[in-house]
């Protein structure tokens, strides 16, 4: 369960108890551990940014950013995605592409950057049958980090979290993009 807050609550020291994501200049999410008191004003949302490091072959969820980290984007809020662009320096549109159904595939490289989007495929239920389908997934290879950023959580990127895939390394960020 996260809540997001104003930024300066954080700041205070109003929140302790929590696992904080600061996400822009005015706001943070806050994981909920145990019982809490809630600031009146809250609002209930759900993060839609994991962030992932391999060590010695085994996933764990980090709370903090770090090098050599996966930043999994699941349907990512304006907030979230401008905090990523800022943060990294990407280009919002690149972000943004992973999210439009009508972009093409393609590879962009960038001084900071590579930005790869893919067209991935995805099953829909359409009445008593499964119909398939594709939607973009954009990866963005940076210098210490790579950022995976899809409309829906898919089952190609749970894998990796699921340890389904062998040899799996947030280090090897190009040995990653071939395993997607």
């Amino acid at each position: 369960k996260y809540i997001i807050h104003h930024l300066r609550d954080f700041e205070r020291g109003f929140l302790r108890n929590h696992k904080t994501v600061v996400l822009s200049h005015f706001f943070c999410y806050t994981k909920v551990y145990g019982k809490s008191q809630y600031i009146p004003g809250e609002k209930e949302v759900t993060v839609m940014i994991s962030l992932y490091k391999t060590d010695n072959g085994i996933i764990r969820e980090l709370e903090n950013y770090e090098a050599d980290m996966w930043i999994k984007m699941v349907s990512p809020s304006n907030e979230e995605s401008c905090y990523i662009s800022e943060k990294y320096g990407i280009d919002l549109d690149h972000i943004k592409a992973a999210l439009d159904n009508d972009e093409s595939a393609r590879i962009e490289i960038e001084e900071d950057y590579t930005l790869i989007l893919v067209d991935i495929p995805v099953s829909e239920k359409r009445g008593d049958y499964n119909e398939y389908t594709t939607i973009p997934l954009g990866i963005i290879l940076c210098e210490d980090v790579i950022i995976t950023i899809c409309a829906r959580d898919t089952a190609i990127l749970k894998a990796f979290v699921q340890k389904r895939i062998k040899e799996f390394s947030t280090k090897k960020r190009i040995r990653f993009l071939y395993q997607i």
